[in-house]
């Protein structure tokens, strides 16, 4: 498998490997850091991680003039990008069509063959990560899990079908952020990590399993507007520590505000607000579950006032945040009593 991206104005290579196809029980997980900080174009930050049959590239680029990302992957792979911040336009050389990049989309392909011109407006800062999987580390991973004979993408692979499938399309949910940030933040030893990878990859794909790409509603709007709407959620979710009002996000997405409103209600079932509030709340019980404290938790929501917070949150659960630790450490003191007590 052939992995190649460089930045073409900035003469600046992040990546070229050649690695072997196959998951290797002894092989060895490997980590390069590239980091530019002097070029005119952009500032570019790297890290890269791959065995055979794996790559994981996260990259964020602070982009100071237009730039172009030029990309390579050969032999068959499944590839999947996230966008996290930022928007690029990209254009695959080989089908000569090209389609936008929204921050908070996932994109999700397998194919034999990739060459991607990646255009990065300039005074923006992208970021984004990539997981390459070569058919084989990706057959040897999944053979055995019982829901993959549901799950059309991987059938289409273990069932020897054509290669080159149509692009799936999946929002960045909170699922989702969660799996990519266990990814690329464990502290585990190398061996360990390498088979915390593969579970993780497990739990993400399994996600995906669950979740309906972007285009299971689209029949219902005309393709610009059901693109407009797309962008809109994507915003969303990768901006809900602070995110846009309903007039910043019309103009982002260049569509009316009323328009914005009455459509988003139709296509997701709720309003832009609660969609956020909805949001927040999904990941303040999550952060719960961490014993972070009240204060952190408005902090990291991006709520600005403290007591604003555990009003929503009670309006929303009917409890405080505090209440609703003192009970989840209750219903832990109890569970592990009872195990004590019957001598588990």
């Amino acid at each position: 498998m052939l992995i190649s991206t460089r930045f073409l104005e900035a003469h600046k290579t992040i990546c070229h490997l050649e690695i072997p196809d196959d998951l290797r029980e002894e092989a060895l997980l490997h980590s390069v850091v590239v980091q530019d900080k002097e070029n005119q174009f952009a500032t570019i930050k790297s890290k890269l991680t791959y065995l055979p049959g794996l790559c994981l590239l996260d990259a964020t680029v602070q982009v100071h003039q237009q730039l172009t990302e030029e990309v390579l992957l050969a032999g068959a792979h499944i590839r999947l990008l996230f966008s996290l911040e930022g928007n690029s336009h990209i254009l695959d050389v080989e089908k000569k069509c090209s389609s936008e990049a929204y921050a908070g989309v996932l994109r999700r392909q397998y194919q034999q063959q990739a060459q991607w011109q990646v255009t990065m407006p300039a005074n923006q800062q992208v970021r984004y990560v990539a997981i390459i999987l070569s058919r084989a580390y990706a057959e040897n991973l999944f053979r055995h899990e019982p829901w993959r004979v549901q799950d059309g993408f991987l059938e289409h692979l273990f069932n020897d079908q054509p290669l080159n499938t149509q692009e799936e399309q999946f929002f960045i949910t909170l699922p989702v952020q969660k799996v990519l940030h266990e990814l690329l933040n464990t502290d585990y030893s190398d061996l360990t990590r390498k088979y915390f990878i593969q579970l993780k990859l497990k739990e993400l794909f399994f996600v995906l399993h669950k979740q309906p790409d972007v285009s299971f509603s689209s029949r219902h709007f005309a393709p610009e507007v059901y693109k407009k709407l797309v962008k809109a959620k994507a915003l969303l979710l990768s901006r809900l520590n602070e995110p846009p009002t309903t007039k910043q996000l019309s103009r982002l997405v260049a569509l009316n505000e009323l328009r914005l409103k009455q459509d988003f209600k139709a296509l997701y079932g709720t309003t832009i607000h609660a969609y956020i509030i909805a949001c927040r709340m999904k990941r303040a019980q999550e952060l719960l579950q961490e014993n972070c404290s009240v204060n952190d938790m408005s902090a990291r929501l991006g709520y600005r006032s403290v007591s604003h917070f555990i009003q929503t949150f009670k309006k929303y659960f009917g409890e405080t945040p505090k209440q609703a630790l003192s009970r989840s450490s209750k219903v832990v003191t109890t569970t592990v009593g009872e195990a004590a007590n019957a001598g588990i």
